[in-house]
């Protein structure tokens, strides 16, 4: 399942084209489905490194990162990325049943709006987040979900995997318990 319960869990990054220029689109798969599109020079791994910084730096990191298998998203550079925000990425194949029908659907709901509309990609973008799910309801509108989450610190991100990765199950102020001093293996 693509879809996650909190907003800025996971975030499903794609390159796309739309009127014939090229953009990184950043979808929140979230309940927010909150979406931000950049415009690219080129689809390698350094620009959509600044992009992604640059967002990261303004709203917080996710969690996770949904992106398919293209060249640029397995490039040393994201891969220096995520690991110095403590984000995950997982890749899936945008072809495929498992691929990201979240991010998928954004682009078809924008292209087809710039189009309809004759307006700009930026700004097909900022109705998509302003249009409510349910079609009534504001509250529901990606734009009033988008800062309903707690953005996570990098550098704590960092300390809470270091601690992970060490070979103890437990984290620290989990409750665990300890046998007394001079006991028995079986004595509780």
């Amino acid at each position: 399942m693509l879809q996650v319960p909190k907003v800025q869990q996971r975030v499903g990054i794609d390159v796309t084209h739309c009127g014939g220029d090229l953009f990184l689109t950043m979808i929140n798969c979230g309940p927010s489905r909150f979406s931000i599109w950049r415009p690219l020079n080129q689809s390698c791994g350094a620009e959509i490194v600044r992009h992604l910084e640059s967002v990261f730096y303004e709203r917080g990191a996710p969690e996770e990162l949904l992106a398919n298998n293209d060249t640029a998203f397995r490039s040393h550079e994201i891969a220096r990325l995520a690991k110095g925000w403590g984000t995950h990425i997982l890749f899936r194949c945008a072809s495929a049943p498992s691929g990201n029908g979240i991010t998928e659907q954004c682009h078809r709901t924008i292209k087809v709006t710039a189009a309809r509309t004759r307006c700009t990609v930026r700004e097909a973008v900022y109705r998509y987040n302003l249009m409510p799910r349910d079609n009534c309801s504001a509250s529901t509108a990606p734009i009033n979900m988008v800062y309903r989450y707690i953005a996570r610190d990098w550098e704590e991100a960092l300390t809470d995997r270091a601690e992970r990765d060490t070979r103890c199950p437990y984290f620290v102020g989990e409750a665990v318990w300890i046998k007394p001093h001079a006991s028995r293996c079986t004595t509780r």
